[in-house]
């Protein structure tokens, strides 16, 4: 498992923000944040996160074009919507642009819990592939 992992929250609701690194910090994980996607853009840009949790509905950028910005910059980093909008169509969007997995609002600490763990499951088995290709 990772050690130490860093997770960026970028949500325009500041109760979401608080409610989610209320629920991640006992786990032992660093949490961060940001209001807006220009924000937590700008960070990604500033450290190394493992797994960032989403919004898709923030004023200037909506979420999904987000996704595929962090994509092209960090294809490895691990991506969860998080959203009161988890329409099929919306969440079949997201999976397509390279979500890893998504949450409906309202979701419980146990289930956030739960999401990310298995996202940084799935970040550590992505780091490890990149170290044997690297040692071939």
């Amino acid at each position: 498992m990772i050690k130490d992992p860093k997770i960026l929250i970028i949500d325009d609701e500041h109760v979401i923000r608080i409610g989610c690194k209320q629920a991640l910090q006992p786990e032992g994980f660093f949490v961060d944040f940001a209001e807006n996607a220009i924000i937590g853009f700008a960070k990604l840009h500033e450290a190394n996160y493992d797994l960032v949790l989403i919004d898709i509905m923030m004023p200037q950028i909506r979420g999904t074009n987000l996704i595929e910005s962090i994509r092209k910059f960090d294809p490895n980093v691990v991506i969860i919507v998080i959203t009161g909008y988890a329409t099929p169509e919306l969440m079949a969007e997201v999976l397509q642009k390279g979500a890893f997995d998504y949450l409906a609002k309202p979701f419980t600490p146990d289930e956030l819990r739960h999401a990310v763990k298995k996202g940084l499951e799935r970040r550590d088995i992505i780091l490890k592939k990149n170290v044997k290709e690297i040692e071939i």
